[in-house]
Formats: structure tokens, C-alpha cells, sequence
């Protein structure tokens, strides 16, 4: 599987290339965070632990 770049998804924030879950957005609303909070962070953070084995997609964690 691929390894995840951070270059690759802060390019995916700047086009608006994002989806955003139903699921997601609740639990944001549910913590009291913004998906321009997400956006921010992820522009400016540096992935810090990967998941390739994720299902269905690989993901990591990304500390700003």
C-alpha cells in the first residue's frame, strides 16, 4: 500500500478535496471542533504515526 505524505493531504485541504462523514461531522459537533479547526491543523502539522493497515483506507496521526 502507498505511504501517506503529508504534502498529499494538505494539497487535498487546499483544493477542497476532503469528504467529510456524516459520522465525522457528529463527532466533531460533539467535541466542539470545527472542520476548519481539522483543516488548520492538518496545514500545518506533520504526520506523526501511519496506520497502512486501516480498513478500508490507510490513515494516520497528524500533530500540529
Amino acid at each position: 500500500m502507498k505511504k501517506l505524505k503529508i504534502e498529499t493531504i494538505k494539497e487535498f485541504v487546499r483544493t477542497g478535496k476532503i469528504r467529510w462523514t456524516n459520522h465525522c461531522v457528529v463527532r466533531l459537533f460533539q467535541r466542539n471542533i470545527s472542520q476548519e479547526d481539522i483543516e488548520n491543523s492538518l496545514l500545518n502539522g506533520e504526520i506523526i504515526e501511519e496506520y497502512e493497515n486501516d480498513y478500508p483506507y490507510p490513515s494516520c496521526l497528524v500533530m500540529e
